[in-house]
């Protein structure tokens, strides 16, 4: 059964992860939009995806929303920066379920594959800081690094 969305738009209705507790919830549509909304159901955000939503993922202790999309596309959303642009995750295969914990996004494809993708920081400051030689300076690091991992030379 279609669901009405706002200035006469249609759309089906593909998930909406109702959670006892949880702060928010989202609905994904057969069109790419994807409306959020807070605990009594009022809409705090419009976004849209490239393709078709398949699966929502909110994680109320990482605060961030996942998504994949028909066309092998996941998301991830800060939560508390909606209107950002999001990570963007190339997948090689249709994916056919999502879910997180407080590391890792895990995938599970239709090529009967599970990948999983870093979803913390601290996970690529780790990575990185094994691998990098020292000696950076700070502009280096802002360059090469970025400003959102502490500068750490």
């Amino acid at each position: 059964m279609p669901l009405r969305l706002g200035d006469d738009h249609f759309a089906q209705q593909l998930e909406l992860p109702l959670r006892d507790g949880g702060n928010c919830t989202a609905a994904g549509f057969s069109n790419g939009k994807l409306q959020v909304f807070d605990a009594k159901l009022s809409s705090i955000q419009t976004l849209n995806e490239a393709g078709s939503v398949d699966c929502i993922v909110l994680d109320d202790k990482t605060r961030v929303m996942v998504t994949s999309t028909a066309n092998k596309v996941i998301h991830v959303y800060r939560m508390n920066q909606l209107s950002m642009k999001p990570v963007e995750i190339l997948c090689p295969a249709d994916i056919t379920a999502i879910a997180t914990d407080d590391e890792f996004i895990f995938v599970a494809g239709a090529d009967r594959t599970v990948r999983r993708f870093p979803l913390s920081i601290t996970w690529f400051e780790n990575f990185l800081s094994t691998r990098l030689p020292g000696g950076f300076s700070r502009e280096e690091w802002a360059t090469h690094i970025g400003n959102d991992i502490p500068f750490n030379p």
